[in-house]
């Protein structure tokens, strides 16, 4: 095996799954065929859908990637490209889908892989509960204090709002102090005021656009 065709961490683990699972009696034989089998079809089908959906999304830029995609940053657009194979093998959300599919387009109509390389990282970090609020947020044009979903507890989105500003792409501040007694005991504390900001609302126009 050449240098350049070393097995990655992902394939190893594969690798020891698929063995272990030769070691079950009776059974393991065939476990392995039902789970590699479909594994590999949905694997397939994945990215076949996923090109070709690229390819019409594609087709009215055609005459823009001769100008624009640009050889010199090759190494990083392949890195790029292959971090998205990844996540398309295992990506079960068409709307998951749909974004790194956009990701994968403005990639090749634009050169700031640097960027690029954080937009797919950050993409592979966020759940669907936190896309989802980021997307609501993206449409606010006044930062705000309360956002809340019918479908979504209180203290997850709490949670979800603090990992959006951890990930840079939300402003927090404190504003006004809220000051309850209960009871007999004082209690009080800063209301988180949030806002999208730039870079964010980068972000979220180039997976979505």
């Amino acid at each position: 095996m050449e240098e350049t065709e070393k097995l990655t961490t992902k394939d190893c683990v594969d690798l020891a799954v698929q063995a272990g699972m030769g070691l079950i009696p009776y059974v393991g034989s065939t476990l392995q065929t039902l789970y590699y089998g479909r594994k590999d079809e949905l694997r397939f089908k994945r990215i076949e859908a996923f090109y070709k959906e690229l390819g019409q999304s594609l087709q009215d830029v055609s005459e823009r990637l001769k100008t624009t995609l640009n050889t010199d940053n090759e190494p990083e657009l392949i890195s790029i490209i292959e971090g998205i194979h990844d996540e398309i093998e295992t990506a079960r959300a068409q709307t998951k889908r749909t974004y790194y599919r956009n990701l994968y387009k403005n990639s090749l109509l634009f050169n700031n892989r640097i960027d690029q390389s954080y937009y797919l990282e950050l993409l592979k970090l966020l759940s669907d509960i936190e896309m989802r609020l980021l997307l609501d947020i993206a449409q606010y044009k006044q930062p705000f204090t309360n956002l809340t979903f019918k479908d979504i507890q209180d203290e997850i989105i709490k949670g979800s709002l603090n990992r959006l500003v951890d990930y840079g792409v939300i402003t927090s501040k404190n504003t006004t102090f809220n000051f309850n007694t209960f009871a007999g005991q004082s209690s009080g504390g800063f209301e988180k005021e949030y806002e999208i900001n730039d870079f964010g609302r980068s972000f979220v126009a180039f997976i979505t656009e």
